[in-house]
């Protein structure tokens, strides 16, 4: 996925070193009182992302530009999204676009979209 801010192309690959490195950012315990813990990082940005929480979005946008050239950084995006002249919808799309289809990430979002769609329709 590419992204144009301020006449620059940033690349934002949902790879496998994109999946590593964020499911790195949250750990949890497999068990209550375990030692062992799971990293589910993945899952916890995506349902974030669902929630539409901003600063998820840009945690997911840093993470999955690194190691690209130009590289996104916390400055650049935060000005990115406080510019009026950016549909912060579109980019919620955009992204999770890039997740739903990519080969590392698209099994497990499609999974909590559903999950999410179920729920909500159980609610009604």
């Amino acid at each position: 996925m590419e992204l144009v801010i301020n006449e620059k192309t940033y690349t934002l690959n949902f790879g496998m070193r994109f999946l590593r490195d964020i499911n790195k950012k949250v750990e949890a315990p497999i068990e209550f009182g375990s030692a062992i813990k799971q990293q589910i990082g993945l899952k916890y940005f995506v349902s974030l992302l669902l929630d539409g929480d901003i600063t998820a979005l840009a945690t997911v946008m840093i993470t999955a530009n690194a190691g690209q050239k130009p590289n996104l950084t916390q400055a650049i995006v935060d000005n990115y999204f406080d510019d009026e002249n950016t549909d912060i919808d579109a980019l919620f799309d955009s992204v999770m676009e890039g997740l739903e289809t990519a080969n590392a990430t698209k099994k497990v979002v499609i999974q909590l979209k559903e999950a999410v769609e179920a729920a909500e329709a159980q609610q009604e």
